[in-house]
């Protein structure tokens, strides 16, 4: 059987999602299905996630960060992995959950929809 996985995150990436997903492709691919998964490259997360997976079965397409403006605002991504988003002006609480109501439906990797769409298209 030929299975495409379409995940956001995968493995080099570390975040919980890509172990989950990491895992399942090595599972299909040891029981004989053709496994092919699509992901999104320079992900903002560390690069210490082991797979098996052999990698010229993934392709890592591009992607937009929808919250660059907002991190900028807040400090950038490292001060926003220490304290996340939290602020005490109200006025950029409102602001930002304002723009996570517009920019970040259904989520935060939004951005790579088209990326995402266009190569799954490809395939």
């Amino acid at each position: 059987m030929r299975i495409l996985i379409v995940s956001y995150f995968f493995s080099p990436f570390n975040v919980i999602g890509a172990v989950r997903v990491s895992k399942l492709a090595e599972y299909w691919a040891s029981k004989g299905h053709d496994v092919l998964v699509l992901s999104a490259k320079n992900q903002p997360l560390p690069k210490a996630l082991y797979s098996k997976f052999s990698k010229k079965h993934v392709v890592y397409t591009n992607w937009i960060n929808i919250n660059y403006l907002p991190e900028r605002i807040m400090g950038g991504r490292k001060a926003i992995s220490s304290r996340g988003f939290d602020t005490n002006n109200s006025f950029l609480k409102v602001m930002g959950h304002i723009y996570k109501s517009i920019f970040n439906f259904p989520d935060g990797q939004i951005g790579w929809f088209p990326y995402a769409s266009c190569a799954g298209c490809q395939i």
